[in-house]
C-alpha cells in the first residue's frame, strides 16, 4: 500500500484534504524522536501540517544529535508533560500558573521511553513550567493507547 507524502497514512486514509490551517496566538516547538519520522500513525506530522507556523525539530537521529534549541525564548516558554515525570530532583516540575506569559509551546513527540529520556538528555527543557492538558470528555477516538492514566498522543495533547 502506498503512503500518502503530506500525512504518511495510507492513501486510502489521507487526511490532508480535510486540515485546515491554524494559527494560534503561540508557537509551537514539536521535538520528534527519529524512530517516529517514518511512523504512519505519527499524529505530530499531521499536527504541524495544520500549523504552517510550527517548528518540527527532529531528536536522535545520529548518536550526538540534538535538535538545537538556540531560537526559544525560555523566559516565555512551557512544556507539555506530565507533572509526575521528574528526572532531575534539582529542578521539581512547576505547573504553569498564568498561560498569559506564554509565547512557546514545546511538545515532545514519541513513546514515553523516548520522550522520558528526551527530557532527560535536555536540561533547558527540565526547567522549563509544564502545562497541565486534562484528556478529552468524553475521550476522543484513540490511533494506540496511553500507558498511564491521562496520556495522550501529541496531536492530542
Amino acid at each position: 500500500m502506498v503512503r500518502c507524502r503530506g500525512c504518511a497514512l495510507f492513501e486510502y486514509k489521507c487526511v490532508c484534504t480535510t486540515l485546515a490551517p491554524v494559527e494560534p496566538s503561540v508557537s509551537l516547538v514539536i521535538i520528534r524522536h527519529c524512530k517516529e519520522r517514518n511512523r504512519g500513525s505519527n499524529t505530530a506530522r499531521i499536527l504541524h501540517t495544520s500549523l504552517p507556523q510550527s517548528t518540527m525539530l527532529d531528536y536522535g537521529c545520529t548518536s550526538a544529535h540534538l535538535p538545537d534549541l538556540s531560537n526559544i525564548n525560555w523566559e516565555s516558554a512551557a512544556l507539555v508533560f506530565p507533572m509526575f515525570y521528574n528526572p532531575d530532583p534539582d529542578y521539581p516540575p512547576m505547573a504553569v500558573e498564568d498561560t498569559s506569559n506564554i509565547q512557546t509551546i514545546i511538545l515532545l513527540d514519541g513513546s514515553w521511553k523516548q520522550t522520558s529520556r528526551m527530557l532527560k538528555r535536555m536540561p533547558e527543557l527540565i526547567r522549563l513550567p509544564r502545562l497541565e492538558i486534562a484528556p478529552a470528555s468524553p475521550p476522543l477516538p484513540r490511533i494506540r493507547h496511553p500507558y498511564f492514566e491521562g496520556g495522550m498522543c501529541t496531536m492530542e495533547a
